[in-house]
C-alpha cells in the first residue's frame, strides 16, 4: 500500500508498471500515447557513450515456469533512449538473477539485444542450461528482423524453443491496472454486454463487469460474494447478472421490496464500485500483479474495514500494489506497517520509498495509529518549513529508514543507494500538546543518516 502527499510518486510508479504490461504487445505505442519518449527520459542523464539522454530499467521477477531446476528469479533490464524524437531502445536483457554457481562469472541469459543486435538461445535441453553454445543453438537478432522500438517479449513468441522469454511475456501481458474509474451513468460498465466477451478477468475500463460477476456467481464463491454484498448494504440481498437476447446486465436483488431486481443503470455509483471490487479481489484465479488505485473512492467510511478484508484476502493469492489518501484505509493496517510504504519527494525532486517496520514503530504506534503518517501538519517543521509529513517530523528513526530507496524510472536511471538525508526525532515534553502538532513542545534531535 502506496501512501503519501499528492505528487510524490505513486502513480509515477504504476505508469512503471503499465510500462511492463506493455512491453509484450506495442512498447513503441505506449510510449507516443503516454506523454513521449522525452516525458519518460526527464531528467535522465546522457548515456556513456553519447550526449543523447537515456534511462534505464530494471525488474527481478519469479521464473514463469518450472522448467529449470530451482526455479531462480529473473532479472529483466531495459535501457531505453531517444533517436530523432523517436522512442529507441539501446539496450534489452532476460538474465537469471544470480549466477548458475562456482565457475560462473555472469549469470546465464536468456537474450540479450544492444543497438539492434544480439543473440537469443534457442533451448534444446531447458532442464540443464548452460552458459557454453556448444550445448544449444543460438539465434542472432538483428534490425532486419525485428520491428524498431518493440521489446523482444513482443518479438519472439515461441513457447517450444523459447519458453521462459514467452512465460514472462505472458506474465507482464496479464498484469493488469485499474486506474480511471469508468462507473458513471452511462457506462459500459452499467450497460447490456455482449455475452461472447472476456470472464475470466475484469478488464481495466470495467466493459465485462457482468460477465466476471456471472462467471463468479456460478463458482463456490458465491455465497461469499452475496455475503459481502449484504455486509456492504443490508437491503441488497444477491447479485444476479441476466441474460437476455445475446446481451448480459448486472443486477441486484433487494430485500424488503418483494425481491425487487434492481439493474445496474439505478445503481449508485458506491455500489457499482463495491460490486467492481469484488470482481477484482475474489477471483480465485487473479492476474500475477493488480494495482488499484484509490479504491476508497464514492464508498462510506464505514465500508473501508470490509475493503481492507478483502485487499489483505486477495494478497494471499496475488501481489496487490495499492495507493490510498484514505486514512481510515490506512488505519485497518496498524497491526501490519510492513504492508505500508511511504513514497515522498526527496531533494532531487526524486522519489523515495520506505517500507514501514513494525519494530521501528513501536512506541509511535502507543500513542497513534497508522493513519496519522499520511497526515499533514498545519505547524511549521524543521527549518520553518511547512506540511513536512507526520513520518518525518514526528518518529522516524535512523534503523527505519535503512530501506530507503531511489525510484527514478521516468526522470532517470533506477538505482538502489543510500540517501543522505537529515532526519528528526523528537523527545515530547507534553505528550497532549506534541499530539496537536505543537512542535515547540519537543526538544529537537537532529539524526544524520547517510
Amino acid at each position: 500500500m502506496l501512501i503519501g502527499p499528492n505528487a510524490s510518486g505513486k502513480s509515477n510508479l504504476l505508469e512503471v508498471v503499465a510500462l511492463m504490461q506493455a512491453l509484450p504487445t506495442h512498447l513503441a505505442d505506449f510510449i507516443r500515447t503516454n506523454g513521449g519518449v522525452g516525458n519518460w527520459l526527464g531528467k535522465a542523464e546522457p548515456a556513456s557513450d553519447s550526449r543523447a539522454k537515456a534511462a534505464e530499467f530494471q525488474a527481478l521477477v519469479d521464473n514463469p515456469t518450472d522448467i529449470q531446476a530451482g526455479s531462480r528469479d529473473l532479472r529483466y533490464i531495459l535501457e531505453y533512449g531517444e533517436n530523432a524524437e523517436r522512442f529507441q531502445i539501446l539496450m534489452e536483457r532476460l538474465e537469471n538473477r544470480y549466477t548458475s554457481g562456482p565457475g560462473f562469472d555472469t549469470p546465464y541469459y536468456y537474450f540479450e539485444v544492444r543497438g539492434g543486435f544480439g543473440r537469443i538461445p534457442v533451448r534444446r535441453d531447458a532442464l540443464t542450461p548452460r552458459q557454453a553454445d556448444g550445448d544449444q543453438d543460438t539465434a542472432h537478432i538483428t534490425p532486419e528482423n525485428t520491428e524498431p522500438g518493440q521489446s523482444i517479449l513482443r518479438e519472439r513468441r515461441d513457447p517450444e524453443n523459447y519458453p521462459i522469454v514467452t512465460g514472462l511475456a505472458q506474465m507482464f501481458r496479464q498484469i493488469r491496472l485499474y486506474r480511471e474509474w469508468n462507473i458513471g451513468r452511462r457506462s459500459q460498465a452499467r450497460m447490456p454486454q455482449p455475452t461472447d466477451g472476456e470472464f475470466e478477468v475484469l478488464l481495466e475500463d470495467f466493459s465485462n463487469l457482468a460477465l466476471v460477476m456471472n462467471r463468479l456467481q456460478g463458482g463456490k464463491i458465491r455465497s461469499i460474494l452475496d455475503a459481502h454484498l449484504r455486509r456492504f448494504c443490508e437491503q441488497h440481498d444477491s447479485l444476479h447478472p441476466r441474460v437476455e437476447g445475446g446481451t448480459i446486465q448486472l443486477t441486484v436483488v433487494e430485500r424488503g421490496l418483494g425481491g425487487a431486481v434492481i439493474p445496474a443503470t439505478r445503481l449508485s455509483d458506491g455500489t457499482i464500485r463495491f460490486i467492481s471490487l469484488l470482481a477484482i479481489l475474489c477471483n480465485p484465479k487473479p492476474p500475477p500483479l493488480l494495482c488499484i488505485e484509490e479504491p476508497e473512492l464514492a464508498l462510506h467510511p464505514d465500508v473501508i474495514p470490509l475493503v481492507a478484508e478483502l485487499l489483505r484476502d486477495a494478497s494471499q493469492r496475488t501481489q496487490l500494489i495499492v495507493t490510498t489518501h484514505s486514512r481510515d484505509l490506512i488505519d485497518q493496517f496498524t497491526d501490519e506497517p510492513e504492508s505500508v510504504v511511504v513514497c515522498e519527494r526527496g531533494f532531487d525532486s526524486a522519489t523515495q520509498m520506505s517500507r514501514l517496520s513494525k519494530p521501528d514503530l513501536e512506541e509511535w504506534l502507543e500513542r497513534y495509529t497508522l493513519g496519522h503518517l499520511g497526515k499533514k501538519e498545519r505547524s511549521a517543521g524543521p527549518g520553518g518549513k511547512r506540511n513536512s509529513s507526520l513520518l518525518r517530523r514526528r518518529w522516524t528513526t535512523q534503523r527505519g529508514m535503512e530501506s530507503v530507496f531511489r525510484l527514478n524510472p521516468c526522470i532517470g536511471k533506477s538505482e538502489t543507494h543510500q540517501c543522505a538525508l537529515r532526519w528528526w526525532r523528537f523527545k515530547s515534553r507534553d505528550d497532549s500538546r506534541l499530539r496537536n502538532g505543537d512542535s515547540n513542545a519537543a526538544d529537537r534531535d537532529h539524526i544524520p543518516f547517510d
